[in-house]
């Protein structure tokens, strides 16, 4: 399911964390790592660096930085339109 259809099934004060998890798995598809969100979720709160070492630790360094690009260029603006639009 695309994101912008899954997100429009997520409350607004979970919109930030379901980004980011879309955000990870989106950069661990770049470097060929199927996971499944079930995975990623409950790693959320933990430092970025030390997410990519848990996934993918030859190439963590990497991994956070492409993790937090996808996040700033692609994954923010959904979760700020998904807060803005589920408060109308």
């Amino acid at each position: 399911m695309p994101v912008r259809e899954r997100l429009r099934e997520v409350p607004p004060r979970f919109a930030c964390r379901w980004v980011h998890v879309a955000a990870w798995l989106d950069a661990l598809r770049r470097f060929g790592v199927e996971i499944r969100y079930e995975e990623v979720r409950p790693l959320m709160g933990l430092p970025a660096r030390d997410i990519a070492y848990l996934q993918l630790p030859g190439r963590a360094a990497e991994l956070a930085a492409l993790k937090n690009r996808l996040f700033l260029e692609k994954y923010l603006a959904l979760s700020s339109a998904h807060t803005k639009m589920r408060r109308f």
